[in-house]
């Protein structure tokens, strides 16, 4: 009894955002030690570039209070290449890790905060914005265009491309039930339309310095493990 007394506390404060700064650390900690050992089955990023981070996720999901989102980014040769966690209650916190880096970024609208490596690495506002750890502009978007794809426009005058992923779940569970006839009850499993997956950025690496690279690296991970899967 006083298990479920425990789960259904937990289940409340995920649903009225009442967790302390302790709570979310240890949130943290625990996405960590997940997504660590899940670094097991990656393939070394030697050879890899950030080209090579696509919307195809392999994934385990539990929506509940919060809902948390498991798996790997896979390569466009079909292997794993980034270890992630997404978790989601009244903000979305998503920690991805490949064998060469480490990304950590909450999301509390209207601000992505985004850690690199262990480091602060800065903010993005209003998906339009984006600000260096020191809260200096250094660079611009506009995810919420109508097109398929948007801009990243650095201060420096470098631009790169960003397509835009969006909910590739192979199958939708409808809520009405079908009778097989033994009588048996089932959820009614629809297929969706056929997906390809693709990389989500094309670029060369000479074309930004390395805290561009870090930038874009950040926004492609988000792009995919926020949009490539919805919890509806």
């Amino acid at each position: 009894m006083l298990g479920t007394a425990k789960i259904f506390f937990s289940a409340f404060k995920g649903i009225n955002g009442r967790k302390t700064p302790a709570d979310f650390e240890n949130e943290r900690i625990k996405m960590e030690g997940k997504v660590h050992q899940m670094k097991m089955s990656l393939v070394p990023w030697n050879g890899h570039t950030i080209n090579d981070i696509t919307n195809d996720l392999d994934y385990n999901s539990l929506k509940w209070f919060p809902s948390k989102l498991t798996g790997y980014i896979i390569s466009p040769n079909n292997e794993n290449l980034i270890a992630f966690q997404r978790i989601e209650a009244n903000d979305c916190r998503i920690l991805a890790e490949s064998t060469e880096f480490k990304i950590f970024m909450e999301y509390n609208y209207p601000e992505l905060t985004v850690d690199f490596n262990g480091i602060y690495l800065g903010k993005i506002v209003n998906f339009m914005q984006i600000l260096d750890h020191d809260g200096y502009l250094i660079g611009h978007l506009d995810r919420n265009n109508p097109s398929d794809s948007y801009t990243v426009t650095f201060n420096s005058g470098r631009e790169i491309k960003i397509r835009k992923s969006r909910d590739n779940k192979g199958y939708k569970r409808k809520n009405s039930m079908i009778t097989r006839r033994r009588g048996k009850l089932e959820p009614l499993t629809v297929k969706t339309e056929q997906y390809t997956p693709y990389s989500l950025i094309n670029v060369r690496y000479h074309d930004l310095d390395f805290e561009e690279l870090k930038w874009i690296a950040a926004i492609a991970v988000f792009e995919s493990v926020n949009y490539s899967y919805t919890f509806d």
